[in-house]
């Protein structure tokens, strides 16, 4: 279990950063390298809420 937690915590780590991000650049990004990081934000919002509701019923 703690290297599940380890990896939610890296997460919502990658989580903060990403939301550093402007929307100039993250244009920028996607044009450029093809990287979504708005698409990638929601997927781990998704993980996360997930964990949230795991642990709430457990």
């Amino acid at each position: 279990m703690i290297e599940a937690t380890a990896a939610f915590e890296l997460l919502q780590d990658i989580m903060d950063d990403l939301q550093q991000i402007g929307s100039m650049l993250r244009k920028s990004i996607k044009k450029e390298a093809h990287f979504d990081i708005d698409k990638i934000e929601r997927r781990i919002e998704e993980i996360l809420k997930h964990e949230i509701e795991f642990d709430t019923k457990h």
